[in-house]
């Protein structure tokens, strides 16, 4: 009886341990290195691809918040969206879809039937929209355990499992 404890604990540590181990393979990332204005997408096979942002796609204000230029979207979710400006209303579409629709006077999203007052203002410089970074993907649905700043080489990993990043090695 004792031998069949032992045996069955073994069984188990080894199935849970190898499911953990799969789960820490599934690397499937976004990685936004604002001073070199650089995005990489980490697929889960391991691939990279590469895009050059514009310069000043992103800034950091005073306070330390990060914000994004709001036609630089499309390069962070990786998908061809659409803009339309009416008057103070941006509205961002995915393939003929509402995604999101800013009020860049009063600093409030619009998903689907729901309004929501972005923590951040919206700032409008030098002819271009910035809003609050984190603030708008977490309105997209991505949890801030998915959104990370990487303090030591100053990138942001939008994924459900961080890469971390070294001169030499990729954790």
């Amino acid at each position: 009886m004792k031998f069949l404890k032992i045996v069955l604990s073994v069984a188990f540590a080894i199935i849970f341990s190898n499911i953990a181990y799969c789960n820490t393979l599934y690397k499937e990332q976004t990685v936004i290195n604002q001073q070199k204005n650089i995005i990489e997408y980490i697929s889960s096979d391991g691939n990279t691809t590469h895009k050059t942002l514009e310069k000043n796609s992103f800034f950091v204000d005073k306070n330390g918040f990060t914000y994004m230029q709001i036609q630089c979207l499309d390069n962070v979710l990786n998908k061809n969206l659409e803009y339309k400006t009416d008057r103070n209303i941006l509205t961002v579409n995915d393939k003929e879809k509402n995604l999101i629709t800013l009020n860049t006077e009063l600093s409030v999203a619009t998903i689907g039937n729901n309004s929501f007052p972005l923590t951040k203002n919206i700032i409008k410089k030098d002819e271009n929209i910035y809003v609050p970074f984190r603030n708008i993907l977490n309105l997209l649905g991505y949890d801030d355990t998915e959104i990370f700043y990487n303090s030591s080489d100053k990138t942001i990993s939008i994924g459900n499992n961080q890469i971390f990043k070294t001169n030499l090695i990729t954790v």
